[in-house]
């Protein structure tokens, strides 16, 4: 841990223990590709590794499931009541006419007549004070239901989405990989992926602090999404890395994507609070692979993690496709 500069900490120390002990070798791939793209492990990315083997689902999201359809049930249980409820005064009702027009056959007398009629209209009013009121319930029940589906909705956006970045997660990355290629195959052209690692970016945070080197990663990530078209997906990959995935672009426009990105980066600095320059330039790394028909996922992305990896090797600031 010191030879790479990782700070001992419980979390390090378990990534650490189970990377010697080989007791987990995606995790020490995971590891020995990070040394040998950087030298160094940073915070972010040891962070990054922790949160993937190891850290288990937020409470918030482990029990979403339970609350949200235990919330459901009740509320759907009420609305049974109450038209349970509604449905017994109606048959109520409805044997009230029933025996009016019964009464109605046996022409009765001007004072009984007053009376049947004196009975209806307060049957009548009841129903129709039931019925206000159950219309009432069911439209704050709909509002229930409405509220809930919005907590749902913004509890499942959140486990999906990077909190720093606001980009989609690797999660989302894995998930959607398969349905992406699989539609982009019936295009003109095969899927790209590039990936996009920030130079030095430790450096950045030893020397100014978490709190610029975050701000460097919301740059990144607002230079990525304005340099794809609106279909493409851009990710955070984990620590300093980005991964985008092209649909139906060309080999040569793929290339065009990935060099707009290193020159967009590379002319944004970074300014201060006071609007003075702190960083000149941000410098990235990108490696570039296309997905061929029939192979693994795995394949795909490994020849880009080779390709960015030839990027760091041969001086960084650079793009570098699977052919290169």
């Amino acid at each position: 841990m010191a030879r790479h500069r990782v700070p001992i900490t419980p979390p390090n120390y378990t990534l650490w223990y189970e990377h010697v002990a080989r007791a987990n070798e995606e995790l020490s791939g995971a590891i020995e590709g990070l040394i040998a793209r950087g030298g160094a492990l940073s915070d972010d990315a040891l962070s990054e590794l922790h949160a993937r083997f190891f850290s288990a689902p937020p409470a918030s999201l482990t029990h979403l499931d339970a609350d949200a359809s235990g919330a459901l049930r009740k509320m759907l249980d009420g609305v049974r009541k109450m038209v349970a409820s509604a449905c017994t005064k109606f048959g109520g009702y409805g044997d009230t006419l029933d025996r009016f027009v019964e009464d109605m056959c046996e022409e009765p007398s001007v004072g009984q007549l007053t009376q049947m009629v004196g009975e209806l209209v307060s049957r009548t009013s009841e129903l129709r004070e039931e019925t206000s009121q159950l219309q009432l319930d069911l439209i704050e029940r709909a509002a229930q239901v409405q509220s809930l589906q919005l907590q749902l909705e913004e509890t499942a956006a959140a486990a999906v989405t990077d909190h720093l970045t606001q980009l989609p997660n690797r999660q989302v990355f894995e998930r959607t990989l398969e349905e992406m290629a699989r539609t982009a195959l019936h295009g003109s052209h095969s899927p790209t992926l590039i990936l996009v690692d920030i130079d030095r970016f430790k450096s950045v945070n030893d020397r100014y602090g978490h709190l610029i080197g975050d701000k460097v990663l919301r740059i990144v990530a607002r230079t990525l999404k304005e340099c794809v078209r609106g279909g493409d997906l851009v990710t955070r990959w984990g620590g300093e890395e980005f991964a985008i995935l092209l649909l139906n672009t060309p080999r040569s426009g793929a290339l065009t994507v990935a060099e707009a990105i290193r020159t967009a980066l590379a002319s944004r600095p970074i300014l201060d609070e006071d609007g003075m320059v702190l960083i000149d330039k941000i410098t990235a790394s990108l490696g570039v692979s296309w997905f061929r028909s029939e192979e693994s996922f795995d394949n795909f992305i490994d020849r880009a993690d080779r390709a960015l990896y030839r990027a760091k090797q041969g001086g960084r600031n650079r793009v570098v496709d699977e052919n290169h």
